[in-house]
C-alpha cells in the first residue's frame, strides 16, 4: 500500500474542497468575494491559494512555520507549484502567518469566513479551535470545517502504509506500533509524528461535543455530516474491526466514520 504524493493529485483534491466552499459561500454568505477569509492548519497554503485567486484576501495560518521551513522561500515555492500545475497564485491577495488554532491572535468579529481542511483531527482540543475560531469570525460570518480520517477510521493513524493493517494503531502500544513502522521502512521522524501528530479522539467527539459546543455558542449549524468508507473495501471484514470494536466499547459502524464536515453560521 502506497501513500505516493503527487501534485495533481493534491490540486484535484484541495479544487474539489474549494468548489464545495464556495457553493456554501455563496449560501451562507450570498456572496463570491470577500475582504478577509482565515484559514486554520492551512499546511503549505496549497488551498488557501486557490481560495485567494477566487474569492479574495486570506491569512494562511499553521503551527508550523512553512517560511521558515523552507529558507524563507515558502510563498516563492508556491507560486513555483501553482505555475507547473496551471494555476496562478495571485500572492498579493495570501498572507501566510504561523499560528496556533488554540490561541490565535486575531482581533475578534474579524474575519468574513474561517475555514479549516484536514487539521481539527490534529489539533489537541478541537473545542478550544473551534471557540477560536468562533470568536475572530464576524456577526453572520461563516465557518467551513472539513477533515478526516479520525483516530478511529481504519487509517486514523495517517500511517496505515506504515503499519500494514487497518485499527492495528487501536489494538497495540506505541511500541508495538513503532516496530511495525520501522519495519516497514519509516524514519524516525514519520514514528515521531505517530506519535504526536493526532489527536487520538474518537468519533463520538465529533459527533457529539462539537455539534454541541456550535449551539453553545449561540451559532447555527448550517450543515453537518460525516461519511464513512474506508481505504480497502475489504477492510470492513477485518477482524481487526470487531477486535478494536470491543475494545472501545464501540460499535463497528462508528469505526467506519471517516471523517466530518461542518458549516456553521455565526449568530
Amino acid at each position: 500500500m502506497s501513500d505516493a504524493y503527487t501534485e495533481a493529485q493534491d490540486f484535484a483534491e484541495k479544487v474539489g474542497v474549494l468548489n464545495d466552499l464556495s457553493h456554501w459561500l455563496g449560501e451562507v454568505l450570498h456572496a463570491g468575494r470577500v475582504d478577509r477569509a482565515l484559514e486554520i492548519g492551512g499546511s503549505g497554503g496549497l488551498l488557501a491559494g486557490l481560495f485567494a485567486s477566487r474569492h479574495g484576501n486570506v491569512i494562511c495560518t499553521d503551527i508550523v512555520d512553512w517560511d521558515m521551513k523552507y529558507g524563507g522561500e515558502g510563498m516563492k515555492l508556491l507560486r513555483e507549484k501553482f505555475a507547473r500545475n496551471g494555476h496562478a497564485l495571485v500572492t498579493e491577495r495570501l498572507k501566510y502567518i504561523p499560528a496556533d488554532a488554540q490561541n490565535l491572535m486575531f482581533r475578534d468579529d474579524w474575519f468574513d469566513i474561517v475555514f479549516s481542511l484536514n487539521a481539527f483531527e490534529h489539533i489537541s482540543d478541537p473545542a478550544l479551535a473551534l471557540r477560536e475560531a468562533v470568536r475572530v469570525t464576524r456577526p453572520g460570518g461563516m465557518l467551513y470545517l472539513r477533515f478526516d480520517p479520525v483516530w478511529t477510521a481504519d487509517s486514523g493513524c495517517h500511517f496505515l502504509h506504515r503499519i500494514g493493517a487497518p485499527w492495528a494503531h487501536l489494538l497495540l502500544g506505541d511500541e508495538d506500533i513503532a516496530g511495525l513502522m520501522r519495519t516497514n521502512g519509516a524514519d524516525e521522524d514519520e514514528i515521531a509524528s505517530y506519535r504526536q501528530d493526532m489527536n487520538r479522539l474518537p468519533v463520538n467527539y465529533y459527533q457529539n461535543i462539537l455539534p454541541n459546543l456550535v449551539a453553545e455558542l449561540g451559532c447555527s449549524m448550517v450543515f453537518f455530516t460525516p461519511w464513512s468508507g474506508t481505504v480497502d473495501p475489504d477492510y470492513v471484514h477485518h477482524p481487526n474491526l470487531a477486535m478494536a470494536a470491543a475494545r472501545l466499547n464501540l460499535d463497528p459502524d462508528e469505526l467506519l466514520v471517516r471523517g466530518f464536515q461542518f458549516v456553521i453560521r455565526k449568530g
